[in-house]
């Protein structure tokens, strides 16, 4: 009985680590995503790098696609990157997330802290990827947006979330 017990347990608990850290992960990414990006991207100013650790030059450069600008790992413990590309958005991606964990953490962000946003667009697909866009009025035919996306199962080398903040003109 006990070795049943144990094998069970072998068994279970390197998917229970999984779960913990991609809820972990959803965590960080959502608090990078709101508290870098939001109020850099939609003050029009760069992202702050402090207390994050710079991406040594090659890292950051593959994340920037050839373009100016600064990327960082969020947390050292956690596979969540924020980026910069010193234009009038920032993006957040992290290798690890959970969807419906994600989707409950973006609706109560929204709900809780976000209510200047309005929802534009939340939808999840037939293969479970998760898609919300959220926008606010700026002024002068301006409006800052929010799009979180999230995947269930993240390809080989891919990401598990992807966030990014701008500006978008219109209405």
């Amino acid at each position: 009985m006990r070795l049943s017990a144990l094998l069970f347990a072998l068994v279970l608990w390197p998917s229970l680590v999984v779960a913990d850290q991609a809820i972990e992960h959803n965590e960080t990414f959502l608090e990078a995503l709101t508290v870098k990006c939001v109020p850099a991207a939609h003050d029009g100013r760069p992202v702050s790098g402090e207390g994050m650790t710079p991406l040594p030059p090659e890292s950051a450069s593959e994340w920037l696609i050839g373009q100016p600008g600064k990327a960082w790992r969020y947390r050292e413990d956690r596979e969540v990157v924020v980026v910069d590309p010193a234009s009038s958005s920032c993006f957040v991606a992290s290798k690890f997330g959970e969807v419906e964990d994600l989707k409950l953490r973006v609706a109560r962000w929204f709900a809780e802290k976000g209510k200047a946003f309005r929802e534009d667009k939340v939808r999840t697909k037939p293969n479970g990827e998760y898609e919300a866009t959220y926008s606010r009025d700026l002024g002068d035919g301006w409006r800052g947006q929010m799009v979180i996306q999230g995947r269930p199962v993240a390809p080989e080398g891919g990401l598990a979330l992807m966030g990014r903040v701008g500006y978008v003109l219109g209405k």
